[in-house]
């Protein structure tokens, strides 16, 4: 990271040049002299039109030193020539200053313009588009990446060097940044086959997002190297041995997950570093010889270490029959030394080649080809979808670039859809109409019967059953994992809970009719009923939960008639106009980029997805609904709203004591013993005086497993405690929920 300090200007000259002279020497086929010839034009071009502009970071370089690394990032990681260093070069001239695409054209080429073009931003989003601003973007991107994939190398080598020289943005920009690279840089880096770059986009992200547990995670790999390396150690010598008695040429080499993906295998499996057993794996490479079909030679060479090892049953992952959707070819199983899993994994060293440079160099690759049919239908999709196309549809398709499995319809047509997809998912991918009036399904046969929430399997045939009219539950939303059923979902329990509101709405106007309407009365509603919205009320009015006796008991009897006037059915314009400043939640009057005040007692969602309370790491996210909704940093839906609706975030900053209590839930296992529930219940209630609401734990043989609810009022009422129970010798792990 460039460091922090002043040199003149024409210091900074100086370095820029010495960049670019650098990116020449960087490629010899930049070196020939047509291509140098053309980059070199690109390079003064660009230096030229970004005359004035400057980096934000580090020695607050002129901005053509943020072109010239973009572009050594395509030839030096990328494996591209001058066309596309040339592009590089150029690739914010229209986003940043006068220059058209029409004029790289002309002064260029097609090829180039149209890269660029697909780089570039959109200035202004249509008043008809529903998307937000940055959807719109990743619209037009995959549109443009259908067209030509090289878009996609240019935009991901563009975000890889902005988060590379992030340090001294803004927070909330960072956090819009990584999350954009998370959700959608990261996944297409790993279809085209960018290992390394893919590893660091998570990893670069994961620094920002989460620093603590960055460093955690980082600490914990470097104390484990030594024990890593002497257990693989086992596994390499009578490998070796044994490959080399059968005459292979081969290599074997340790292939890391990045720390972002440890991080979340720990988060998701509520599980210890020490837990988790793929974070390093073996990969054996070996040239494939002979007219044996690669696969066989690959089971050959599975068996031979079958022979080694004790391998994990019914866990081998045949990734030859059907590759990833990122074009990894392989074997993959584990085997067992010192009472440990270690992963293994076996390919011809072509399959090695795809898995860890990706297809620029090589666009006559089998794969490379399916890569393109993919992204041509992609945009395609995104066409088709139309005015119905939805922040979640887009996201999803990004999403799908990772794991895929691939199921079959009753009559055997094959269906891929995202890991973890629900048997939902399948219908409403065959038919919305299937989705939106499920039944039941059977699984590999009409015996066996599954619900909506059954998880997919690899090689799964599935037989949808419908209903005459729709049997849909809200938590069925909550069991779908792709963007085309959660759109529906979504579009039809908005529909039933509107016309909910619409009927809540006009009871409260009939109840309200004839008395006397305090100026306050929806601040007063609010806090005795415990509703932070219009709409919320209006549902509880519907549903009966608020009683018409209730509400009268906040009137007084009677009112004038030209009050009432503006209080008949469908028409409470009144209160409208009187609440105006009550529920201006502050979206029109915030700066995404600084940081948001919070104070807990304000009408503030503290959503129940990741349960923030005062004192985490947060943001605030104004909903579709202008609604001020906190996650915690950490949270899934957290991290899409930063990368979807940026402009609608902020990160938060807590104000004030809090005096509410908010319920946490405490996990802890260990060894049991006699008297341990009684000294976690002791160091609670006497010792750090935390109010404790419940307290379950089970036994299985000598494992002690706990839960305790307790009511603190921030952070740090919890730190300490979680602090202390771990010092207890026989808890062995203590998480919060």
């Amino acid at each position: 990271m460039e460091a922090e300090k002043q040199i003149t200007e024409a210091e900074k000259q100086v370095v820029v040049l010495k960049k670019f002279e650098d990116l020449i020497l960087s490629g010899k086929r930049l070196q020939k002299k047509e291509s140098e010839t053309k980059v070199r034009k690109a390079f003064n071009f660009a230096r030229e039109k970004h005359n004035g502009q400057y980096r934000k970071t580090g020695l607050k370089l002129p901005f053509i030193v943020h072109p010239v690394a973009v572009a050594k990032i395509i030839v030096t990681e990328m494996g591209f020539g001058s066309s596309m260093a040339t592009a590089a070069l150029l690739h914010d001239v229209v986003e940043d200053t006068e220059v058209t695409i029409e004029d790289i054209e002309n002064l260029f080429d097609k090829e180039t313009a149209r890269v660029v073009d697909g780089v570039t931003k959109i200035k202004k989003v249509s008043e008809k588009s529903r998307l937000s601003e940055q959807a719109e973007n990743f619209k037009e991107f995959i549109l443009k990446m259908s067209v030509d994939k090289r878009i996609a190398y240019l935009k991901i080598a563009d975000r890889l060097h902005n988060l590379r020289t992030m340090a001294g943005i803004y927070e909330n920009s960072q956090m819009i940044k990584t999350a954009e690279a998370l959700h959608v840089y990261a996944p297409i880096a790993a279809l085209l086959g960018l290992h390394d770059i893919k590893n660091e986009l998570q990893d670069l992200s994961f620094m920002y997002r989460h620093p603590t547990e960055y460093k955690m995670i980082e600490k914990q790999m470097l104390l484990s190297k030594k024990t890593r390396k002497s257990r693989t150690s086992l596994i390499y010598t009578p490998i070796s041995e044994a490959l080399k008695e059968h005459g292979y040429k081969f290599n074997i080499k340790p292939v890391k997950k990045s720390l972002y993906e440890v991080w979340r295998i720990t988060t998701k499996k509520n599980i210890t570093f020490d837990e988790v057993d793929s974070y390093v794996s073996l990969r054996i490479t070996f040239e494939a010889q002979g007219d044996l079909p690669e696969k066989q030679q690959c089971y050959l060479l599975y068996a031979l270490i079958t022979d080694l090892f004790k391998v994990r049953e019914n866990n081998l992952q045949d990734y030859i029959s059907t590759p990833k959707s990122n074009g990894f070819e392989g074997l993959i199983n584990d085997v067992i030394i010192k009472g440990r899993w270690v992963e293994v994994q076996i390919l011809t060293e072509r399959m090695n080649q795809i898995a860890l440079r990706g297809y620029a160099k090589n666009h006559e690759n089998n794969h490379i080809k399916e890569i393109d049919k993919w992204i041509r239908s992609l945009g395609q999709e995104i066409k088709l979808e139309g005015d119905e196309l939805t922040e979640e549809y887009i996201f999803e398709k990004f999403y799908q670039t990772g794991n895929q499995i691939q199921v079959f319809t009753d009559s055997g047509e094959a269906v891929k859809l995202p890991a973890g997809s629900t048997v939902l998912d399948f219908a409403f991918h065959l038919h919305s109409e299937l989705g939106l009036n499920f039944k039941y399904a059977t699984i590999n046969g009409d015996k066996n019967v599954v619900d909506y929430n059954y998880v997919l399997n690899f090689g799964d045939f599935i037989k949808i059953f419908k209903s005459e009219t729709p049997l849909l539950e809200k938590e069925w939303y909550d069991s779908s994992k792709t963007g085309k059923a959660r759109t529906y979902l979504r579009k039809y329990f908005n529909k039933i809970e509107q016309e909910f509101i619409e009927e809540g709405k006009l009871k409260l106007s009939e109840i309200l009719f004839g008395y006397e309407i305090p100026d306050n009365l929806y601040s007063i509603m609010y806090k005795k009923f415990n509703c932070d919205t219009k709409n919320k009320l209006y549902l509880e009015i519907q549903k009966n939960e608020i009683t018409t006796d209730e509400i009268k008991a906040l009137l007084k009897p009677p009112a004038f008639f030209g009050q009432i006037l503006n209080l008949i059915p469908g028409n409470i314009s009144l209160l409208n106009q009187n609440n105006k400043k009550q529920e201006n939640t502050g979206i029109h009057n915030f700066n995404h980029k600084l940081p948001f005040p919070v104070r807990e007692h304000e009408n503030f969602i503290f959503s129940t997805c990741c349960n923030p309370i005062p004192g985490d790491n947060a943001i605030i996210y104004f909903n579709s609904k202008d609604q001020p909704e906190i996650h915690k940093k950490k949270c899934d839906i957290a991290s899409e709203a930063n990368a979807g609706n940026g402009k609608r975030t902020a990160v938060v900053k807590w104000e004030g004591d809090s005096d509410t209590l908010f319920p946490v839930k405490v996990h802890f296992e260990g060894a049991d013993r006699h008297g341990l529930i009684s000294e976690i219940s002791q160091i609670i209630s006497s010792e750090m005086k935390i109010n404790m609401t419940n307290l379950s734990f089970s036994v299985s043989g000598n494992i002690f497993k706990g839960e305790i609810v307790l009511l603190v009022r921030n952070k740090a009422g919890i730190a300490g405690l979680i602090k202390r129970i771990k010092n207890i010798k026989e808890i062995v792990k203590v998480t919060r929920n």
